[in-house]
């Protein structure tokens, strides 16, 4: 709709792209970095140290699209899994 008007009157619209959900998977060595705004604030409130909280993470991995991402990387079992500087876990 506000498009509709701003072509009527001819003022520009100008929208803003949320980039917080984007994220990037780099193989560091033997080890796997994910970073992005979203997702460190995620593992920023999460204690690496409790099995439940970690699962938590991993489901939002893999709704993010972030797991199928290091399956296609060729991430193996035992790897390690960091995020950001704010912790990590093996796959």
């Amino acid at each position: 709709k506000a498009e509709k008007q701003a072509e009527k009157t001819g003022i520009p619209v100008i929208t803003l792209t949320d980039t917080t959900g984007q994220w990037k998977a780099v193989k560091d060595g033997e080890a796997f970095v994910i970073t992005g705004p979203k997702i460190e604030q995620f593992a920023k409130r999460t204690d690496f140290t409790n099995d439940e909280a970690v699962q938590r993470l991993r489901d939002i991995m893999k709704k993010m699209g972030i797991m199928h991402e290091l399956l296609r990387q060729d991430v193996l079992p035992g790897q390690t899994i960091r995020i950001g500087d704010h912790g990590s876990f093996s796959y």
